[in-house]
């Protein structure tokens, strides 16, 4: 999978530091990126229109994602 855009700066409470690690995560483990991929294209089905919900959305999945990496490479930011 080809990842081209991570925007998840637009999240409420979330640096854009994390964000490279964010990539390089979901590049080391291809399971957690198909499964956000699943979710940005559940979500882009169901807010075709809104912006803002489909950002919203996926807020709780990717803080969770993001406090699993603080924990693996022992990182705050």
């Amino acid at each position: 999978m080809k990842i081209d855009h991570i925007g998840s700066t637009a999240i409420p409470g979330l640096k854009a530091k994390p964000t490279i690690r964010f990539r390089d995560y979901l590049i080391r483990y291809p399971k957690i990126a198909r499964e956000y991929e699943s979710l940005k294209l559940k979500l882009a089905e169901q807010y075709p229109n809104d912006r803002e919900a489909y950002t919203a959305s996926k807020t709780d999945w990717i803080l969770r994602m993001n406090e699993r990496i603080r924990e693996q490479d022992g990182r705050v930011y």
